[in-house]
């Protein structure tokens, strides 16, 4: 990954056009309250393999409609919204504040570590203004088993709100190639 000022402007106009089918506009949510809410969009490259991370709202203490009013406010309450799928009553409530492209995450069994391996055959090229997924990328971790201090399969919760966010909203990147959970069956 790296941080670069890129235009994301142009990067957004790109994925919403359509003219480009190369460029694919994602949006992930992950809600917290006292661990925090953590919301990025950004814009896939398939051809290149390349996820621009666009913009970002992390707020601890965020209420739902404090969560719509920031989504609209960057400009993405009318995008497709792909949000942490074990809170359906915080999804609910979103819809019926004006989130109506908003879905629940599909998960299966291993869906975070097969997230993980793959965002990680991607370039992630970071907007400087997402000063938070930049702090969590640079500190995300594996959990370490506190009897052994060995490494388990699993992240660690410390900086993972973003990247789960991350995870939620990229999973259409790449349909035909990659599925969570169930073997041959595509999200």
């Amino acid at each position: 990954w790296l941080v670069d000022e890129f235009d994301r402007y142009k990067m957004l106009r790109l994925a919403r056009d359509g003219k480009e089918e190369d460029y694919k506009l994602f949006c992930g949510l992950d809600f917290g309250f006292v661990d925090p809410t953590a919301f990025i969009a950004g814009v896939a490259h398939e051809k290149t393999r390349t996820l621009y991370i666009c913009h970002e709202y992390y707020a601890q203490g965020a209420t739902n409609q404090e969560i719509v009013a920031a989504i609209d406010h960057l400009g993405y309450k009318n995008d497709t919204i792909y949000a942490d799928s074990a809170d359906s009553r915080s999804i609910n409530e979103l819809f019926l504040l004006g989130l109506l492209n908003i879905f629940p995450a599909k998960k299966g069994s291993d869906s975070v570590l097969a997230g993980i391996q793959k965002l990680q055959d991607y370039t992630i090229v970071i907007h400087p203004t997402c000063s938070n997924f930049h702090l969590e990328i640079s500190n995300y971790a594996w959990e370490k088993d506190r009897q052994t201090d060995m490494l388990k399969e699993k992240p660690a919760h410390d900086f993972s709100h973003t990247m789960d966010a991350f995870r939620y909203g990229t999973q259409d990147v790449c349909r035909d190639t990659f599925s969570f959970g169930v073997v041959g069956t595509p999200f």
